[in-house]
């Protein structure tokens, strides 16, 4: 059953099949979020998006082969292994330039690695002033990635790395 009424933009959903781009459409929603596709669906979900008038966003990374080894949400503007951290800076300024492609307003990209959910630790030495400064590194090249693509950065709270969680440390950054 399609669904005639249309609600307002700020009311949104996440996609990551076709299918779900199908079913959002017919809830009436005009707001997508687009992460992880598979690369098989990307000419169908294009001419999707294309057809439609939704204001898009893209959730880093929007295609699940993205070049990111392993579970590719764990990318993240801070991480404490520097080899990671400048790897997720890698993708989400490609990330950056493929949402310019599809026509969306912004990235989302999460701000640091769940270490909590993946049951790690933060390696000894490191405190919340070198988590700020590490942010602050890839957070500035970002930005400036953001303004090349036309593209804003919204940066996602996972809510699990204690070195950078408190509002105080979003200030500083």
């Amino acid at each position: 059953m399609r669904s005639t009424a249309h609600f307002d933009k700020r009311l949104g959903m996440v996609a990551a099949r076709l299918e779900h781009l199908q079913r959002v459409e017919g809830y009436g929603i005009d707001r997508l979020e687009l992460v992880l596709l598979p690369r098989e669906e990307e000419e169908d979900a294009r001419a999707h998006v294309a057809r439609r008038d939704v204001e898009l966003s893209v959730h880093c990374p929007l295609f699940r082969d993205g070049g990111w080894d392993g579970y590719p949400l764990l990318a993240s503007v801070f991480d404490t292994d520097r080899e990671r951290q400048t790897r997720s800076l890698h993708l989400i300024e490609t990330e950056l330039r493929q949402a310019a492609e599809w026509g969306a307003g912004h990235l989302v990209a999460h701000l640091q690695r769940s270490i909590g959910i993946l049951g790690e630790t933060n390696p000894h030495g490191w405190t919340t002033e070198k988590a700020i400064d590490a942010a602050l590194e890839v957070g500035e090249r970002a930005a400036e990635a953001s303004a090349a693509a036309g593209v804003s950065l919204h940066i996602e709270n996972m809510m699990s790395q204690p070195l950078l969680c408190l509002p105080e440390h979003y200030v500083q950054l």
